[in-house]
């Protein structure tokens, strides 16, 4: 099982640090993982299950005959952890929640300037989301903390560098797991651009009472962005 946070417990971790330091500003970030899955090595007696045959199928118009049967002997095998196994997202939070305990087991010393609760954080798969007051150093430090944690125990290339340069920042208003938090106003909402696409989604003809041409797709579609929605 790839146990998983809920938007409740970020939440609450949110009210909680407003009602310890009201006033304080409250601090969002998140780092993300790049290649998730692929820094986990496979054990060697495993990799045949992770292997695939090689298709000349397509784009082997130009290959002679002897490299089509070259070809068709090939056999490629991953030494990581590829994303189709339905086994790897529980695979991948058992390293995550090493990163998590790892974060959590830290503490500023002066506690008159960073309080002595310990750092926090939450990890959605690849994504590691924090919530820290702006009390002395304590955020940049606990930011800081889990881009280590991250690399200690995945690698050192391990951090989306390109994503973390447009949402790793400290702010107070943060896209959250799909959903937008703002510390200040007190809000979590779903984007404009989730809203746009379930206002064009629910007017499509598909859904028209008496239309008797909708396809499974259709109803499929309808039913995972209700879930979301909810």
């Amino acid at each position: 099982p790839a146990a998983q946070p809920k938007h409740q417990e970020f939440t609450r971790a949110i009210l909680w640090w407003q009602s310890r330091f009201p006033g304080i500003t409250i601090l969002l970030s998140k780092k993300d993982v790049s290649d998730a899955f692929k820094w986990l090595w496979l054990q060697a007696s495993y990799c045949g299950l992770f292997a695939t045959e090689l298709s000349v199928e397509e784009g082997g118009e130009d290959l002679t005959k002897e490299e089509r049967q070259a070809l068709q002997s090939l056999v490629a095998i991953y030494l990581s952890m590829t994303f189709g196994w339905v086994g790897a997202p529980g695979e991948f939070m058992a390293f995550t929640w090493v990163i998590k305990l790892l974060h959590g087991a830290h503490v500023l010393e002066d506690a008159s300037w960073h309080d002595t609760t310990p750092f926090h954080c939450l990890v959605l798969m690849d994504d590691t989301a924090l919530i820290e007051p702006h009390l002395g150093l304590r955020a940049p430090f606990s930011v800081a903390l889990a881009e280590a944690c991250t690399r200690k125990v995945l690698g050192q290339d391990s951090i989306n560098q390109v994503k973390d340069a447009e949402e790793g920042r400290l702010e107070t208003r943060k896209l959250v797991w799909g959903l937008t938090y703002d510390t200040e106003d007190g809000s979590r909402e779903l984007p404009s651009a989730k809203l746009e696409k379930a206002v064009h989604l629910l007017h499509d003809c598909a859904f028209d009472f008496g239309n008797l041409q909708s396809l499974l797709r259709d109803w499929q579609e309808l039913r995972g962005n209700q879930e979301f929605w909810t």
